[in-house]
């Protein structure tokens, strides 16, 4: 088998240039404006809306708090319970 230099073979024509220069531009469809319907909403039901975000918010954060201390008290269980096998 003999080898062969880059500039020994031949490069395929560019036949990808000229496929794109043939192909017709993509037209884009003209959608109407349509009315968009505004939605308002009152004081109160803002005041709502923005509470039990709020609320929710509260809460996960709540979660969070008691999952990290029951992973610390894991830790600490799991920890004491390592030192007590090491001095028997």
């Amino acid at each position: 088998m003999t080898e062969r230099r880059l500039s020994q073979i031949e490069s395929p024509p560019e036949v990808e240039d000229e496929t794109l220069k043939r192909r017709p531009a993509r037209r884009k469809r003209v959608v109407p404006p349509s009315e968009v319907e505004l939605i308002r909403e009152s004081p109160l039901e803002k005041a709502a809306r923005e509470a039990k975000l709020v609320a929710e918010k509260t809460m996960h954060n709540a979660m969070l708090l008691i999952q990290s201390h029951e992973r610390a008290r894991k830790g600490r269980i799991h920890g004491a319970d390592g030192i007590r096998k090491k001095k028997k």
